[in-house]
């Protein structure tokens, strides 16, 4: 008896998903300028999932144009260097901080 697609294990991650976990939406919106250390976790704006099928239409489409293949493989190399990622033990200690201060202004319990 074979076993069901939806039910194997192997390469179950490797798609796009459509949800991001904090840490990742949080990188992302450090990366485009709308985040920065110190902000709070909550309440963070909407992120747009990026599309696989998108990305391979353009690169389909930049192949068959002639002369677009130098301008390509240009872009490719001269990519910028990757933003410091925020450790996520500081993630985890903005949270905290977050979660403290929220309960500090309701004046619950635990609030110093």
């Amino acid at each position: 008896m074979s076993i069901h697609a939806s039910l194997r294990t192997r390469g179950k991650l490797t798609r796009e998903r459509n949800v991001w976990s904090r840490l990742e939406r949080l990188l992302f919106l450090e990366k485009e300028g709308k985040w920065k250390d110190g902000d709070s976790i909550f309440g963070l704006p909407k992120v747009r999932t990026r599309l696989k099928g998108a990305a391979k239409k353009k690169a389909k489409k930049a192949a068959a144009e002639p002369g677009a293949e130098g301008a390509a493989a240009a872009t490719t190399v001269a990519s910028p260097e990757p933003a410091a990622k925020p450790s996520q033990a500081s993630v985890k200690a903005a949270a905290k901080a977050a979660a403290a201060e929220k309960k500090k202004e309701r004046g619950g319990k635990g609030a110093k």
